[in-house]
């Protein structure tokens, strides 16, 4: 439920495409909000002793706030990516992450990087080329698919500092706090860029209203609750189904009809992430056992 809501995300942001990218992130998150507020006061006033559970420990803000600017950051440039770039190219490139988290693991938990996740590697980055490649001959695409590489970058920290905050945080919290913080990174851009954010049509807004309500409240808070029972390298490979369905529905929906370099780079990503991420995972299951 949580990958094929957030399928729709490119969708509806291109049917929004009147205002600009970064009002759109601003809204998705600032929409979000509202929703947790009116959810947390639902819950506290049916929990009225279970205060702890909005309380959030000194140790967990630095974390909070990095996962927010990574989310911030990841839709200011996954968002301005399709405004230049096709649904197909901006999603499967922005779903690389996998590859960067498991970088990171490598890094910071010190997981051990096998030949097969090295593989694994090198042959998502040929299709990622390919795909770039095929791009080349339009500008404008190349540009869109450098700042989707830039939001499937950004996406990290807040994946894994969300794993590391929701072993002992209420998922409600954390989506409250988080997406609190990305708002208000986002509106001090809004800021500094001077975007209008008044002046939309009656569409544009019930768009933006779909778009903070099925990818965000519900796609990426779902995900986010299994964070809290799964790895955060299992939660990134299972938005690999996110470019497909997204193709999917652009086809019919907006007509955009992928090219064969998307076919082909797009099927040397998915390969290599499955052989990346089936390796991790099953040294992960050894580990635990």
């Amino acid at each position: 439920m949580g990958v094929f809501s957030v399928s729709t995300a490119a969708i509806l942001i291109k049917l929004a495409s009147e205002a600009h990218p970064l009002a759109i992130a601003f809204y998705r998150m600032f929409i979000s909000v509202l929703v947790f507020i009116i959810i947390t006061f639902i819950y506290r006033m049916r929990r009225i002793n279970d205060i702890k559970v909005f309380t959030v420990k000194s140790n967990q803000v630095f974390r909070i706030i990095i996962s927010s600017f990574g989310l911030a950051m990841h839709f200011c440039f996954w968002v301005w990516s399709l405004s230049f770039t096709s649904v197909a190219s901006s999603v499967l490139l922005v779903t690389t992450n996998p590859f960067i988290v498991l970088l990171f693991s490598w890094i910071i938990w010190s997981h051990p990087i096998r030949l097969k996740m090295i593989i694994g590697m090198f042959i998502g980055l040929i299709g990622g080329t390919i795909i770039i490649f095929g791009d080349s001959q339009y500008t404008n695409n190349i540009t869109g698919d450098l700042l989707a590489l830039l939001g499937s970058l950004c996406i990290v920290p807040y994946v894994l500092c969300g794993r590391s905050l929701r072993k002992d945080m209420h998922i409600i919290t954390y989506n409250l706090y988080v997406y609190a913080l990305a708002t208000i990174f986002l509106f001090s851009l809004i800021l500094i860029f001077q975007i209008e954010l008044f002046t939309l049509s009656t569409y544009t807004y019930f768009i933006l209203f779909l778009v903070a309500l099925i990818p965000q409240v519900i796609g990426h808070s779902l995900l986010n609750w299994v964070l809290g029972y799964a790895t955060a390298v299992l939660v990134t490979i299972s938005v690999m189904a996110e470019p497909i369905i997204a193709t999917i529905l652009a086809v019919f929906i907006l007509d955009e009809i992928p090219s064969l370099y998307w076919y082909l780079g797009g099927g040397l990503i998915l390969l290599g992430i499955y052989l990346s991420i089936n390796e991790f995972e099953r040294d992960f299951i050894d580990n635990e056992s």
